[in-house]
């Protein structure tokens, strides 16, 4: 990381601010909204579990892993944003 240089570093920043942009202003949610609503998804779950007197943690993991798969995606398509232009 130490032969990055600072115009380079400043590319990536550039088009990670530039991705959070476009992704909050294409009617999508904020990622904040995202958070709060992944969270409600999961504390949801526990709540219908706890009324039910069970414990699934397979259902629970299945449901944090589909609500959280946006941000997996968006941080895949960053870090390999990064990649591409630290690599040269």
């Amino acid at each position: 990381m130490n032969d990055v240089r600072q115009d380079e570093l400043y590319e990536c920043v550039g088009m990670e601010l530039y991705l959070t942009h476009i992704s909050n202003n294409s009617g999508g949610a904020s990622p904040l909204r995202r958070r709060a609503d992944h969270i409600r998804a999961v504390l949801d779950a526990q709540d219908r579990q706890r009324a039910l007197r069970i414990r699934d943690l397979r259902e629970l993991a299945l449901i944090s892993r589909v609500s959280s798969e946006g941000t997996c995606l968006r941080a895949h398509s960053i870090a390999d944003m990064y990649w591409k232009v630290l690599k040269n």
